[in-house]
């Protein structure tokens, strides 16, 4: 915080002072409706395979805000009502009702356009879409705008569009809605997609209110290279190597060859069908012996070591880097904890400056709304 800086003439003031903003974040962000850990570990778990993005920001209506009390509607209590959007009791829009959110947006939703540049901020435009319920967007004291005749292609799920030609009865009642952040208007759209563009909600940005998570980024553009990325190809290496195992355990299987007429068919059938050590009678000696399978091609298991290496070599710079040394002698063994030090040290770095900016978006938004 830049209370920090006081330090410098008033060590005791700027003490108090981020002893007073460390202990709001932390009550703020402990309340259970906000369900700020989880939101936090599903980013986290969004930046290995892509990258990880958090949403801040105050709302009264569910129209933003993703923990605001949805309108009961009348459709969901009487099976008779038509889907007009009819509600059984007032959404409520006090200022009391107003809260703050944390919200993880899904990776795969997120989109940057424009003028693409290495910080969010100086993108021409970001945004992510979610799905709302045809119903919500045209109850009564909704907040949202232009529903009057509203005409969108709605969805079965998130994942099945409506088609025209089913029966209407099994219709969905999903909409796909864009929210998007003009980064040089400053103004933040919702608008649906569908059979046509409507505009359904706008207002004016101070700051954009989401937070990113990258790892690794590329030297032009946005979108990072995700961590996993480069481990993909000695992945496919290695499941390929176990597959051809796989299917070579599958077809080999125990056979015997029997010299003729060596071995009376109830013995043989014995041999076949008994369990594990039966005792049989043949009329020769070694008139039983076992058919060999093919043996193991040996380019397999070089291919599953050779694999397994390119993956440690791709994951960590050298062996000492990967925690793993031929000899265990002290000089290693320092290495090994220095070198794993600072790459876990990097990592945190980058998370915890993350978190910071969070945090400290979540306590501007406390000193706004008071809450």
């Amino acid at each position: 915080p830049s209370h920090d800086r006081r330090a410098d003439f008033n060590p005791e003031g700027a003490f108090q002072a981020c002893q007073l903003m460390t202990d709001t974040l932390n009550t703020v962000i402990g309340k259970e409706y906000l369900d700020f850990a989880a939101h936090i570990e599903m980013a986290i778990l969004d930046s290995w395979f892509r990258f990880g993005l958090i949403e801040v920001g105050t709302a009264a209506t569910y129209i933003e805000n993703p923990n605001a009390d949805l309108p009961a509607l009348r459709e969901d209590y009487d099976d008779t009502a038509e889907r007009a959007g009819k509600v059984v009791k007032p959404i409520s829009e006090l200022p009391t009702s107003e809260r703050i959110f944390v919200k993880r947006i899904p990776a795969d939703r997120f989109r940057v356009g424009g003028q693409h540049s290495w910080q969010l901020e100086r993108c021409s435009w970001c945004g992510y879409y979610e799905y709302f319920r045809l119903s919500d967007i045209l109850a009564p004291g909704s907040g949202f705008k232009n529903t009057k005749d509203l005409k969108v292609q709605v969805h079965l799920s998130e994942d099945n569009v409506y088609d025209e030609s089913e029966d209407a009865e099994n219709r969905g009642d999903l909409v796909k809605v864009w929210k998007i952040w003009d980064l040089r208007s400053k103004k933040m759209y919702m608008i649906t997609e569908g059979l046509g563009p409507v505009l359904l909600y706008e207002k004016e940005f101070y700051r954009l209110p989401i937070f990113d998570l990258r790892f690794d980024k590329r030297l032009k553009g946005w979108y990072p290279v995700p961590p996993v990325f480069n481990w993909k190809s000695s992945q496919d290496e290695q499941n390929e190597a176990k597959e051809q195992l796989r299917a070579m355990r599958r077809r080999a299987k125990r056979s015997w060859q029997v010299v003729e007429n060596m071995m009376d068919e109830e013995e043989i059938a014995k041999l076949t069908s008994g369990p594990d050590g039966v005792v049989v009678t043949v009329k020769q000696p070694n008139a039983i012996s076992p058919i060999e399978s093919p043996a193991i091609d040996s380019s397999i298991g070089v291919a599953l070591q050779a694999s397994k290496d390119d993956f440690n070599i791709i994951s960590g710079a050298s062996s000492e880097a990967r925690g793993v040394a031929d000899r265990q002698t002290a000089t290693q063994a320092n290495i090994i904890e220095n070198r794993s030090n600072i790459r876990e040290a990097d990592e945190r770095a980058i998370v915890a400056t993350w978190l910071c900016k969070t945090g400290r978006s979540i306590h501007g938004q406390v000193i706004v709304t008071g809450k």
